[in-house]
């Protein structure tokens, strides 16, 4: 899991789905879910084993289990990551 800076939006990395729950702290929902499967070729549950946010909130890090690093632009405290 990853916060972003001023707790606004917490990131779950979803055990063994390769997806990301972006949750919205101040209403419990879940407001995004981000497809992190790194390769189609691969396994399920290949991806999104770790997270970790840069220190402004901007961009979200996740690691999967082939050994890369997937990172995505655009997240703020008003809204969560825009899509790649």
């Amino acid at each position: 899991m990853a916060q972003s800076p001023r707790a606004r939006f917490l990131y779950v990395a979803n055990a063994n789905s390769d997806t990301v729950s972006v949750i919205d702290t101040q209403t419990d929902e879940v407001v995004e879910t981000i497809d992190c499967r790194p390769e189609a070729r691969l396994p399920f549950g290949s991806g999104a084993n770790a997270l970790a946010l840069s220190p402004d909130g901007a961009v979200l890090y996740v690691a999967n289990g082939n050994q890369q690093l997937h990172r995505r632009r655009g997240a703020s405290e008003r809204s969560p990551p825009m899509r790649r």
